[in-house]
């Protein structure tokens, strides 16, 4: 299983309930939630704090996620790159 896969499916399967928490950051261990904090620092502090060296996910609560498009490159005939939409 990939690195902090669990830890995301708790976010995911979670994050609705959370609403008292948007713009929080949230530190979780496998299917745990360590807690919520105001500043990414904190979260971070705090999670190494519970965890040690062990892998724990930091993530901002969101009403919406964002989400990133990256255009697909092809190579023209002539051998220059360009974008598709």
């Amino acid at each position: 299983m990939a690195h902090l896969t669990t830890e995301l499916e708790t976010y995911r399967s979670n994050v609705d309930a959370w609403i008292d928490h948007v713009g929080e950051f949230a530190v979780i261990r496998g299917k745990k939630v360590i807690g919520f904090y105001s500043s990414y620092a904190d979260a971070v502090q705090v999670g190494y704090s519970e965890c040690g060296l062990k892998p724990f996910l930091v993530k901002q609560v969101r009403v919406i996620e964002n989400t990133h498009f990256v255009p697909l490159l092809m190579r023209a005939a002539n051998g220059t790159l360009h974008a598709e939409n």
